[in-house]
């Protein structure tokens, strides 16, 4: 049994000196500062990526989004016409007007152009009724031809997004409004 002097003794000191301390040293503490840094720094990079990733995405899709809604005006109103013809040259060799003929119905005539004030193509009906762009995306290249009597050929859509990419179509549509 002990005695209660021996109850209430201090506790045995340590031979070594710093070995009963408690806390950390400085040099830990910037270990542990530089390790959280380095982290976070990690942390804050993957987050910048993933974003940009995101808005590279986001942009591309809708210039094809875009691309798909000009492909679609273009395959409605060739289908619907009786006789197309393609310009070339104007306003430049990248982009052609194409022109199409109904034989009745109002209107008489449809003009897909491309327009260099704000770089998109418009519907023009009857030769002068601007009826406006067609999809928001700026259009870099508006390529096309006919084949035979009965044909469009898209041969070159190629439209630049917001991030300075492009989204490149083509198609073909046939005549059937004869």
């Amino acid at each position: 049994m002990r005695s209660p002097e021996a109850a209430h003794a201090a506790p045995p000191t340590s031979s070594r000196p710093g070995t009963g301390e408690r806390g950390l040293t400085l040099t830990e503490l910037v270990i542990v500062g530089l390790l959280a840094i380095m982290v976070m720094m990690a942390l804050t990079a993957f987050y910048i990526n993933s974003q940009q990733v995101w808005v590279d995405g986001s942009t591309q899709a809708m210039a094809q989004r875009d691309g798909s809604l000009l492909v679609e005006a273009l395959r409605r109103r060739v289908h619907e016409a009786q006789q197309a013809s393609v310009v070339t040259n104007t306003p430049d060799s990248l982009h052609d007007q194409l022109s199409l003929l109904y034989a009745s119905g109002n209107p008489i005539s449809v003009d897909f152009r491309w327009n260099p004030t704000d770089q998109r193509v418009h519907v023009i009906e009857n030769g002068s009724t601007d009826r406006g762009a067609i999809a928001d995306t700026p259009v870099s290249r508006f390529r096309l031809t006919t084949l035979n009597a009965t044909m469009v050929e898209l041969t070159q859509l190629e439209l630049r997004t917001a991030n300075g990419d492009s989204v490149s179509l083509a198609s073909r549509f046939m005549l059937m409004g004869g």
